[in-house]
């Protein structure tokens, strides 16, 4: 996949992790990355410890287009010719920057639907892979096949297809793999089912055999009166038997408001009973630049650390003036044989902050406001006191978990169709410039 793309992928998540399970009504600041650095510590094949160093720096043009990515002896470069993005891939080698890789994007109403990927061999552009990506008309992923260059012709590798229900649920996806002749095989794939609220209650996992498909394990999910996650049940199945799942872990979920903390217990099934095996606790972050939380601790009671904690993860934004902002990822393991833990992972971000609309932008008569605010299932809504001076405005429906409920063009009159189930929503309003209006929104 492009990196470009990818990195459209994480600009999305960032969009979508605002909605975090405790998050309130702030305004969002859009961001864009500058620069990253990490590094991973491991071992080698015979046991010696290796450390993996990485960089990358990026620029813009004055349209918020990626035109450069450098990394160490390697850098992309983009241009966007006619609805197609092309990333050209060159590699520092003996003194001089060499032509290495080539990926072409194609653009159908701002969704990707074709990349092909070239090498460049012996001073020719020569076709390496190909996917084709089909949407419905809501604009999910329904189809994606992937082929690979073989005896100068196109020749099938894998394909995912997607299934969504009338409320834009995916129900099904399965995964395909190329036979010899070419034709695909089921692989693998999942069968989901929701509640009222359009929230995942079963998932069950599907294996490919010879063509036909058999269940290979189910995940169980209910909610609580605030439809967070209650208890989360993971079973297995036994090839042919496809009535009895035979229960193998459990998750329990609870939440601490007063410390903002969500607490996973985990249970194994053992001798026809649950033991409690372990615990996960995840202390949520401030939801200004994305949903990831401020820490996650792991437990496992299995283990004889000093107080059972096997991993410590945290997650750190820093403002280091009003444009810069730094990100901080870190991951650290406990050692058995040395008794303390150990910094496995790092990553450190910049990121440059997008136009927002913050409170200081307006007056305390002219304030943003979205009305009314509780409401009834696909109740009008209206946005009140909107003061921006652009008439191409897109509002966009997230729940709870930072799904993307519904994305459409806001009318003159400010005004939508709010979501048809209960719960609490996020509201983004958003233009051609990235001026960006968040509101949280509670469906009774």
């Amino acid at each position: 996949m492009s990196t470009s793309i990818i990195m459209r992928i994480i600009q999305v998540f960032i969009l979508c992790f605002l909605c975090s399970m405790v998050a309130t009504a702030q305004n969002f600041i859009p961001l864009r990355i500058d620069s990253s650095y990490s590094f991973f510590r491991s071992l080698d094949f015979v046991g010696n410890p290796i450390e993996v160093v990485s960089f990358a720096g990026y620029s813009y043009n004055s349209e918020n287009e990626l035109l450069e990515i450098r990394r160490e002896n390697e850098r992309s470069s983009f241009t966007y010719p006619n609805l197609q993005e092309v990333e050209l891939i060159e590699v520092f080698s003996n003194g001089v920057w060499e032509n290495d890789k080539r990926i072409i994007t194609s653009f159908d109403s701002d969704q990707p639907v074709q990349l092909l990927t070239e090498n460049y061999i012996n001073g020719f552009w020569v076709n390496d892979q190909l996917v084709t990506m089909d949407y419905t008309n809501d604009d999910q992923l329904q189809n994606q096949i992937t082929q690979i260059w073989v005896g100068n012709i196109w020749s099938n590798q894998e394909k995912v297809e997607n299934i969504y229900d009338a409320s834009g649920n995916r129900i099904l996806q399965s995964y395909f793999n190329a036979h010899q002749n070419g034709d695909f095989i089921f692989t693998f794939g999942d069968r989901v089912q929701y509640n009222n609220n359009n929230q995942p209650v079963e998932i069950i996992g599907l294996t490919g055999s010879d063509g036909t498909a058999f269940f290979s394990d189910k995940m169980t999910i209910s909610y609580n009166d605030d439809q967070a996650q209650d208890t989360v049940v993971f079973c297995l199945y036994t090839f042919p038997d496809t009535t009895n799942c035979q229960n193998l872990s459990r998750s329990i979920f609870t939440y601490d408001a007063q410390e903002n903390r969500i607490i996973r217990n985990i249970d194994s099934w053992n001798n026809n009973e649950w033991l409690n095996t372990g615990r996960v606790e995840e202390y949520v972050g401030r939801g200004i630049y994305s949903g990831l939380p401020d820490s996650i601790l792991t437990y496992d009671y299995s283990l004889p650390t000093t107080d059972q904690i096997i991993t410590r993860q945290y997650f750190n934004y820093i403002d280091l003036s009003e444009e810069e902002v730094r990100y901080e990822e870190s991951l650290f393991l406990y050692q058995f044989d040395i008794g303390q833990f150990v910094l496995e992972k790092y990553r450190e971000e910049y990121y440059l902050k997008g136009e927002v609309v913050s409170a200081d932008y307006f007056t305390e008569v002219d304030q943003p406001v979205l009305f009314p605010n509780p409401i009834s299932s696909n109740e009008l809504l209206t946005i009140k006191n909107l003061n921006v001076e652009s008439t191409n405005l897109k509002v966009s429906i997230f729940d709870l978990m930072g799904k993307l409920i519904s994305q459409e063009k806001l009318d003159m009159d400010f005004q939508f169709t709010g979501p048809n189930t209960p719960g609490i929503y996020f509201i983004k309003i958003q233009n051609e410039n990235q001026v960006t209006f968040v509101e949280k929104l509670i469906v009774k």
